[in-house]
């Protein structure tokens, strides 16, 4: 099953603008050849778009920053290969 904790994507405001706003997406997981989360996604869920993504490996740490306009009520996703999919909260940034 897995630890919530270690799984669920994490996102935060790093900046904004009139226009849009700046998030980053991390997932504080460790990173083994054995045992990695191996795809981090970030979604607008009014167009059922990503965003932006990411396949990171055992060298990389699992996280993204995305640029997204004002308004958009956006998901952030992870894939652990021994645990599957995660998501975290849905936000209108």
């Amino acid at each position: 099953i897995g630890a919530s904790e270690k799984h669920t994507p994490l996102l935060s405001v790093v900046a904004t603008d009139e226009m849009a706003v700046t998030v980053s997406v991390t997932v504080p997981h460790v990173m083994q050849s054995d045992h990695l989360i191996e795809y981090v996604w970030l979604k607008d869920l009014d167009k059922d778009q990503v965003l932006s993504s990411i396949h990171a490996t055992p060298n990389d740490q699992p996280s993204l920053t995305a640029k997204v306009p004002v308004g958009t009520r956006v998901k952030s996703f992870s894939f652990c290969n021994l645990h599957g999919l995660w998501s975290g909260e849905e936000v209108v940034v």
